[in-house]
């Protein structure tokens, strides 16, 4: 038998988004601040186009320093088409996103509902199945 160490996301409720941080509510972001955190932002995606297959609302977001960063680009050749033609760089020129997700690496992935009063839901690494249930829920209520 294989044993793995547990994980527990994290969940933050945030009142705003940092001013710099300019995303249109309401939104749905699976997001990373590197290309190494396929594995969580993989999970997140199936979860979240298995739930919500055909919502314009739901992109997968590769957080930068600069608008300058050629990693969206990247991002957008190295991923296949279903997950490029979705994909935002959000530029975080004060690192204020990476403060708040305060990922312990670049290769930590996170989910983030952006509702349309500008609070912000986020659940940072990969989601276990409550965290996901959550999730989902606070998504479908905006939805509805």
């Amino acid at each position: 038998m294989l044993w793995r160490e547990g994980y527990s996301p994290v969940e933050r409720h945030l009142d705003a988004l940092p001013p710099s941080i300019s995303i249109d509510p309401p939104a749905l972001v699976v997001g990373s601040f590197g290309l190494g955190a396929t594995r969580d932002c993989g999970v997140w995606w199936r979860l979240v186009l298995e739930a919500f297959p055909d919502d314009s609302r739901v992109f997968r977001g590769v957080v930068t320093a600069d608008r300058e960063s050629r990693l969206g680009a990247e991002a957008t050749q190295i991923w296949p088409p279903s997950v490029s033609r979705k994909t935002i760089q959000i530029w975080d020129s004060v690192g204020e996103l990476r403060k708040i997700v305060d990922p312990e690496d670049d290769d930590r992935g996170f989910g983030m509902i952006l509702r349309p009063d500008g609070s912000a839901y986020l659940i940072v690494g990969p989601p276990t199945e409550e965290a996901w249930d959550r999730f989902r829920d606070a998504w479908s209520a905006i939805r509805t």
